[in-house]
């Protein structure tokens, strides 16, 4: 018995001796790929100003996580920003907050570090609508997303290291809908209601800390 709990004491203090805490903070862009969105608001409000594939969109990030080598489990809370101005005074804003759990495999050197990893979580959309003839109208709804990503950090000082990643993204994000239950419609044009599921690539830069 005490062989065993020996043993298990070692393999204890050496995980506690290799493992360490990471935190993130990063801005971002990333290009955004959201058919339905771009369906309704290049047909009914852009007139000549008709919007490509894929728009640009702002991304804040945290994320921390905990590494035992070569492993490292993370949780992410990342908020994607957008907005859309059009005829009439038309104007449309989204966020989206995307938090997601996260798993890497890890390859440390002297100086800098390498990660791949991919994630899964909710994702919760806020959109607000108006123009000259419609009062500001807010939606929300909630869906689901998952993410791969790669990133490389070069070490700063004992603890900080300058930090860059890339990522792709699927969210699947139904329509959504104001407090009273009424949907973004898509119009006669279109089929069905307005969705925010989107295919997006995105770069950040940040900073991260390894304690």
């Amino acid at each position: 018995m005490k062989k065993y709990l020996f043993i298990f004491t070692i393999l204890l203090w050496s995980g506690a001796a290799y493992s360490q805490i990471e935190l993130r903070g990063s801005l971002g862009l990333n290009m955004v790929n959201m058919p339905s969105l771009r369906d309704y608001l290049n047909i009914n409000y852009m007139g000549a100003n008709q919007l490509s594939s894929f728009q640009s969109a702002v991304e804040f990030g945290v994320e921390a996580g905990y590494r035992v080598l070569p492993a490292q489990y993370g949780v992410e809370a990342a908020l994607e920003l957008n907005s859309f101005n059009g005829d009439g005074g038309y104007e449309m804003s989204y966020t989206i907050f995307k938090p997601s759990f996260m798993y890497y495999r890890v390859s440390a050197n002297e100086g800098y570090q390498l990660k791949i990893g991919a994630g899964i979580g909710p994702r919760f959309l806020s959109v607000s609508e108006k123009n000259y003839t419609i009062n500001q109208t807010k939606y929300s709804s909630t869906g689901w997303g998952i993410i791969g990503r790669a990133d490389a950090s070069t070490q700063l000082s004992s603890i900080a290291y300058a930090y860059i990643g890339g990522e792709l993204r699927y969210d699947n994000i139904p329509a959504p809908k104001t407090s009273a239950g009424n949907y973004l419609l898509a119009g006669a044009s279109q089929s069905g209601n307005v969705k925010f599921s989107a295919f997006s690539a995105g770069i950040k830069l940040g900073v991260l800390f390894i304690l």
